[in-house]
């Protein structure tokens, strides 16, 4: 039972273990050398879960001196806390990557890419060679918007949030962190796991094809929507590969950059041929899929 209650001590208390052990060793000094009464009750404010407090010590210091790792991090948990994310679920989310739990539902993908099958199969003639190629690119983003979605039905139970005010905090953790030098691998792994949590939110979002799919889309937007998703989906990926230890989870997620790979290289080409040819016609499929254009 004492086990079982420091083990689960040891998860609440992740981002401060994190911080005090594994973190100080990449910032190549130790809490000695420095003045510690801010630190002290920056880290005294965090576990009391007074996260407007420590974030305000914690700017303030690295206003001074913006080369402080330490302060640095630590903001980084601050800004974490104040989100509300559980470090629990962070955990937990780590240890069951490649385990599927569920495949996230397609139905609006899935009914999308009937649609388009359907005009392609009735070869009609209204459709001009622009509306073709505008089926076409279609097809292949929705089929990667459903490979997103599988994508991530390969980490149990992503935490969700609902409030962009938690988005806003998670990605100034996110930041602090990218803005960091010589982080140590744990770390890396924690700010991709950030990442992943934000991209979850921004899928209902930024990434929503369904909301940005219609009768006025400007296609040079949309393909930066899509470059936006790769990018976001390449920087989890990067960060998971180098902070998992496991070589068999490394395995799924180096399998998994190479897909990525693929179906963006089979996107990118023809979005930037429509583009250049101002061809981007999709009166057809909205009004197939329940829309109405004029």
């Amino acid at each position: 039972m004492g086990r079982t209650r420091d083990h689960a001590r040891t998860l609440f208390y992740l981002p401060l273990y994190l911080i005090f052990s594994i973190f100080i060793s990449a910032c190549g000094n130790t809490w000695e050398e420095r003045t510690p009464s801010e630190y002290d009750r920056a880290v005294q404010f965090i576990d009391q879960k007074d996260y407007n407090s420590a974030i305000l010590i914690l700017g303030s210091m690295l206003q001074k001196n913006s080369n402080d790792q330490q302060a640095r991090i630590l903001l980084s948990s601050a800004y974490v806390g104040r989100s509300g994310l559980s470090f629990r679920k962070l955990i937990a989310m780590n240890q069951n990557i490649g385990d599927v739990s569920s495949v996230k539902p397609n139905s609006y993908e899935q009914k999308a890419l009937k649609t388009i099958n359907h005009l392609k199969s009735k070869n009609n003639p209204s459709l001009d060679e622009g509306q073709n190629k505008t089926l076409l690119i279609l097809e292949k983003i929705y089929a990667f918007k459903i490979y997103v979605n599988n994508f991530l039905s390969t980490f149990a139970a992503i935490p969700s949030i609902q409030k962009k005010s938690q988005v806003l905090d998670l990605q100034n953790a996110i930041d602090l962190l990218e803005a960091s030098t010589n982080l140590s691998t744990g770390l890396v792994l924690y700010r991709g796991l950030l990442r992943l949590v934000v991209f979850n939110y921004n899928l209902t979002s930024e990434y929503n094809l369904k909301e940005s799919i219609n009768c006025k889309t400007n296609v040079y937007e949309l393909s930066l929507k899509i470059n936006d998703m790769f990018y976001d989906i390449k920087g989890i990926l990067s960060d998971l590969s180098l902070g998992i230890a496991s070589k068999k989870k490394k395995k799924i997620i180096k399998d998994t950059i190479k897909e990525c790979d693929q179906y963006y290289a089979n996107i990118n080409n023809e979005i930037d041929i429509l583009i250049f040819n101002q061809s981007f016609d999709l009166k057809s499929f909205v009004n197939e899929m329940g829309g109405q254009c004029e």
